[in-house]
C-alpha cells in the first residue's frame, strides 16, 4: 500500500465544492481499485435528491472510511445502514452546520438519530478559527448541550472521545487509546478526589500498568 511505502500518507481525502453540482462519480475512474483509504467529504446539504446528497452513495460505494459531514445521511435509510454495518465514520461539525444555516436549532441536528441508532461519528470543527470557537471543545460542548439525550452523562462524552482515536488515521491505535485511558483515569480520580474523597469512581477504567 502506498501508506506503508511512505509512512507520511495515511489516507485521500477529495473535497469539492458539492452544491456547484460536483459529484464524486466524476473521479470514480481514478479512484476504483487503490489501495489507500479515503476520507470524502460528502452530503453537506439540506436539499434531496441532488449530486450533493448522493455524494454519500458514491462514496460508501468507493469504499470510504470516514465521511465528511454526511448532513443528508437521514434522507438515504439504505446508505445509512451500509454506513453502520461497514462501520463507516461520520465527521459531525454541530457548530458549523449551525452557522452555516443548515440548522437552526441543534435539539433538532440530524445527529441526533445516529446516536440513537448506534452508528458511528466523531466531533470535528470543520473551520474553528473561520468561526472563532476553540477546536473541539466547542463542538464537544454544543453536541452534548445541544444534541445529544437528557440522559446522556460523563459515558457519552467518554465515547466521543474514544471514537476520535477509534476512527483516526493513527496507526498503532492500541498505544494511543492506552495513552488516552490512563490520563482519563487520572483526570477522573483528581475529580472524585476533589468531591468525594476516599471512593473510587465507576467510570474508571483499569489499566494493568497504572
Amino acid at each position: 500500500m502506498l501508506s506503508k511505502k511512505y509512512p507520511i500518507i495515511i489516507g485521500f481525502d477529495l473535497v469539492n465544492q458539492e452544491d456547484e453540482g460536483y459529484s464524486l462519480l466524476e473521479h470514480a475512474p481514478n479512484l476504483l481499485n487503490k489501495e489507500i483509504d479515503y476520507y470524502f467529504h460528502a452530503g453537506e446539504t439540506n436539499w434531496y435528491g441532488t449530486t450533493v446528497d448522493e455524494n454519500l452513495i458514491d462514496a460508501v460505494l468507493l469504499g470510504a472510511k470516514r465521511i465528511g459531514h454526511g448532513y443528508a445521511l437521514i434522507k438515504h435509510p439504505d446508505i445509512k445502514e451500509m454506513v453502520k454495518k461497514n462501520d463507516i465514520c461520520i465527521e459531525v461539525s454541530p457548530i458549523s452546520n449551525k452557522m452555516l444555516k443548515y440548522v437552526s436549532d441543534l435539539r433538532n441536528h440530524p445527529v441526533a438519530s445516529l446516536i440513537a441508532e448506534d452508528i458511528p461519528f466523531v466531533i470535528a470543527s470543520d473551520d474553528p478559527s473561520f468561526f472563532s470557537t476553540q477546536p473541539l471543545s466547542h463542538d464537544f460542548y454544543m453536541t452534548f448541550v445541544g444534541i445529544s439525550s437528557a440522559h446522556s452523562d460523563l459515558r457519552f462524552l467518554k465515547q466521543l472521545a474514544i471514537n476520535s482515536i477509534k476512527y483516526s488515521g493513527l496507526y498503532d491505535k492500541e498505544a494511543a487509546l492506552k495513552k488516552w485511558e490512563m490520563q482519563w483515569n487520572r483526570w477522573i480520580q483528581i475529580i472524585v478526589d476533589q468531591n468525594f474523597p476516599k471512593i473510587v469512581s465507576p467510570f474508571i477504567v483499569p489499566i494493568n500498568d497504572v
